[in-house]
């Protein structure tokens, strides 16, 4: 190449840190997604224990709404950042295109009827979403760096938070409930388990574990416990068919399970997941969601092509704050079309995870994997699924969505610190 031409391309390169890398720039990732639960725990009061739990977990007050409103909002300039530095290939993106399409088609095609135009809000938030999403896909920079920084980052900064929270000591009912719900803080802790698959160093690992587990312990948050049991096993799963130590991992896992079920079996039914309870039981209607999914479905069948509005159903629910369970409350929201494009999503990005993990079981794919499989689980009995002010929504959107990434060779312009 002449001299000329390198000038000329040297001073068309970006400028912007020019120390960043791809591990650097998850790290942002992993910050910003830390701060939707900061944002939650600061804005919130005490839980009220002379009013209805309900309304005050589905009700935030103006400034919380607007602060995660401005959170959301503030993802996009991470990806910017990416593409500043790295640039951009579109064809990155094209496998992600037509759910994250379909998905932004179905959310203003739902909210016609409402006819409310603070609904416009839920818009610009969705679409703010999959564009941060497909910005993120289509850089030119390797997946398996990034998404180590964004676990780890999230791992360290929603332990932090939870430690707050348990100085906080927000109890109702026997239950750590935060300010806000006891289930909430158990998908925090849910995410903070998975995301320690992709973090190195031992120590700072089991930091992260004994605060997420005593977390799930303190908010007795068995939906999070089972999802979180249920992704490390398709992890476990996954490593050990690659692994040379396949056997013995296979006997170890057995022995474990023997010895749990021998001597834990009465700790894990009657005092982890309270199964006898006469409140949360066998005998409770499923802790009283058995109410809420009826509703639920009596709105999806009243309202079966466009649903009832994207994130509207809880406005019809009496017994409940939310639908607690996420094909529910999609399809009671967004109709066919919107529950079939979300599962397209969601059950594709975990498809080709598992694909991907299985060709190379890196702590990266493993934990990608493991957070998907735990997500559709939690899902049978939480609500979150395409949440805009949520970290624990917000990840499956991130992950799923490079899940959807087709893999092309990183060509970066050549840059003046190259």
């Amino acid at each position: 190449m002449s001299t000329t031409a390198q000038v000329t391309e040297q001073k068309s390169a970006p400028t912007v840190l020019p120390a960043l890398n791809a591990r650097v720039l998850g790290c942002f990732y992993g910050v910003w997604l830390g701060l939707f639960p900061v944002v939650d725990f600061l804005l919130r009061p005490p839980i009220d224990r002379t009013s209805l739990l309900f309304d005050q977990v589905r009700n935030a007050a103006p400034q919380l709404a607007l602060a995660l409103f401005t959170v959301a909002l503030a993802g996009l300039a991470v990806p910017a950042v990416g593409a500043a530095v790295f640039g951009l290939d579109f064809r990155r993106a094209k496998y992600l295109a037509l759910p994250a399409f379909m998905l932004c088609l179905c959310v203003p095609l739902s909210l016609i009827a409402p006819n409310d135009l603070q609904n416009i809000v839920y818009v610009i938030l969705v679409y703010s979403q999959f564009l941060c999403a497909i910005v993120a896909v289509s850089t030119n920079v390797d997946r398996r760096p990034l998404l180590e920084g964004l676990f780890a980052t999230l791992a360290i900064v929603h332990t932090l938070t939870l430690v707050a929270v348990l100085i906080d000591h927000d109890f109702v009912w026997g239950r750590l409930f935060g300010r806000n719900s006891s289930n909430y803080w158990g998908m925090v802790a849910q995410t903070v388990l998975l995301a320690s698959i992709a973090m190195r160093g031992w120590v700072l690992r089991s930091g992260v574990i004994a605060i997420a587990m005593a977390i799930l312990f303190f908010t007795q948050s068995r939906g999070s416990m089972v999802a979180a049991a249920a992704g490390l096993s398709v992890a476990f799963f996954i490593y050990a068919m690659n692994s040379r130590l396949r056997i013995w991992l296979w006997l170890s896992a057995a022995l474990g399970l023997l010895v749990v079920g021998v001597l834990g079996a009465d700790f894990i039914t009657n005092d982890l997941l309270m199964l006898s309870d006469p409140g949360r039981g066998f005998g409770s209607g499923v802790s009283g969601r058995a109410s809420a999914w009826r509703e639920s479905w009596d709105l999806f069948t009243s309202h079966p092509w466009l649903g009832v509005g994207y994130r509207q159903h809880e406005r019809f629910l009496t017994t409940e704050a939310s639908a607690h369970n996420a094909y529910l409350a999609m399809a009671a929201d967004m109709g066919v079309a919107g529950f079939l494009t979300y599962s397209l999503f969601v059950f594709g990005g975990l498809w080709l995870a598992i694909g991907r993990a299985m060709r190379e079981p890196s702590r990266t794919a493993l934990a990608s994997v493991a957070f998907l499989s735990a997500f559709v689980v939690n899902g049978l009995v939480e609500r979150a699924a395409l949440d805009t002010g949520t970290a624990y929504s917000q990840l499956m959107v991130v992950i799923a969505a490079w899940a959807w990434r087709q893999d092309l060779p990183n060509i970066r312009r050549r840059a003046a610190w190259d």
